[in-house]
């Protein structure tokens, strides 16, 4: 992934890294850091706050893994400035926030609150709650303005799912090919026409319309209330 960024011809103002804090990836992350390649982390934090709620929504993942983390992250960007660090917080209700505040302040985290998204393969979609197919088209996947790639440089979709699509790797071919090629063209194109019959998307509520959908709706659900 550092080398796809080295060679980029374009100026890219935010490289972020999305992390659950639980990979073992220290090293890697503080040398793209100590390049010059990533700017922002955001860590996931689920829950209320407290440990017990934390373990129960995001297994296996541990609490003390997550404190080590952070104090990693705090101690990173104390080495190098430019560094941002957030977390996205996911909450039930206000009370969480001030707990999670209490937990990320001392670590020098900013947190950004959100509700509860109906995410494909989640613990949540694995409770088989009810959710609607988005319809029309996916208004994630088909915006011009956004490139989501994981660490291997494969080009995904969305940042919902990891595996909701491969439309290629950066180490193979430049994103603006990637980007004009048949095979995304064929994916968005089966997004309005197939969507039922393709794996994680049927399972998606997010559609040609962002305001139609219940998930988009959670992200800003807790940013419309009193701190």
């Amino acid at each position: 992934m550092g080398r796809i960024l080295i060679a980029s011809p374009i100026h890219i103002r935010w490289v972020e890294i999305s992390t659950n804090a639980q990979s073992n990836a220290e090293e890697r992350l503080e040398a793209l850091v100590a390049m010059g390649l990533v700017n922002l982390v955001t860590i996931s934090c689920d829950g209320d706050g407290t440990s017990e709620r934390y373990e129960a929504l995001r297994p296996p993942g541990k609490w003390s893994k997550l404190m080590s983390f952070l104090s990693f992250a705090r101690d990173l960007a104390a080495r190098y400035p430019g560094l941002h660090l957030q977390a996205r917080c996911v909450i039930e209700n206000l009370e969480d926030k001030q707990r999670w505040r209490d937990v990320l302040k001392p670590f020098g985290v900013r947190p950004d609150f959100r509700g509860w998204m109906q995410l494909p393969d989640s613990l949540r979609d694995r409770e088989q709650d009810a959710v609607p197919m988005g319809e029309g088209g996916c208004a994630i996947a088909s915006d011009p303005n956004y490139l989501y790639v994981d660490h291997r440089g494969n080009i995904v979709p969305c940042c919902f799912h990891p595996g909701a699509a491969f439309l290629g790797n950066l180490a193979d071919s430049r994103y603006s090919a990637l980007f004009a090629s048949a095979r995304r063209a064929n994916f968005l194109e089966a997004l309005k026409t197939q969507r039922a019959s393709i794996p994680v998307c049927n399972r998606c509520d997010v559609g040609a319309s962002l305001a139609a959908s219940p998930s988009i709706a959670a992200l800003t659900h807790f940013k419309q209330k009193a701190h």
